[in-house]
């Protein structure tokens, strides 16, 4: 007996469709290092200004530009990865709470992610021992069609100078 012809066609379609190969699946990467900040008005230093809203970071309205460097540990003198460089703003009217709203790239300076980069968006909390979680939004070099999140951790925040911890878990072709 003959099978029906829509059967044939149904296992035709099954065996001649594309399979995923493992070229078209994501690396996933997770990466681990520090940003450094040197917040201060005059300071030659500074690897962040305030562009508005006056030099009290916790002020509403209060919008900030920084190019910060990302080290490998947290001493100040530990290898130099890269930088940070965004922007970032006050966005929380009530008293006690300092939130950002923060976009900014990763850039990559050495080793085998030299040149390549990551974008980040999303909200920041950076009081107490809170931590903040933000959205990988896209990338660069071998980061291209990145997305994922980074999670933050601040280590100090003296009023001049802001140490974070960074874990990033990326997807990326």
């Amino acid at each position: 007996m003959t099978p029906p012809l829509h059967l044939l066609l149904l296992l035709l379609l099954l065996f001649s469709a594309p399979r995923p190969s493992t070229a078209q699946l994501p690396t996933a990467t997770h990466l681990h290092f520090f940003l450094h900040e040197i917040f201060s008005v005059g300071d030659p230093g500074a690897t962040a200004v305030s562009a508005a809203g006056g030099n009290d970071p916790s002020a509403f309205g209060f919008v900030g530009v920084y190019d910060d460097v990302l080290r490998e540990g947290p001493e100040v003198d530990s290898a130099p990865i890269g930088r940070a460089q965004g922007f970032n703003a006050e966005v929380s009217s009530l008293a006690g709470h300092v939130e950002f709203l923060t976009i900014f790239s990763l850039v990559f300076t050495s080793g085998e992610l030299n040149g390549s980069s990551l974008a980040v968006a999303g909200r920041s909390v950076v009081e107490g021992a809170a931590t903040s979680e933000r959205s990988i939004v896209g990338g660069t070099g071998i980061f291209q069609s990145a997305k994922g999140y980074v999670v933050s951790r601040p280590l100090t925040a003296p009023a001049t100078r802001l140490l974070l911890e960074f874990d990033a878990y990326i997807l990326h072709h």
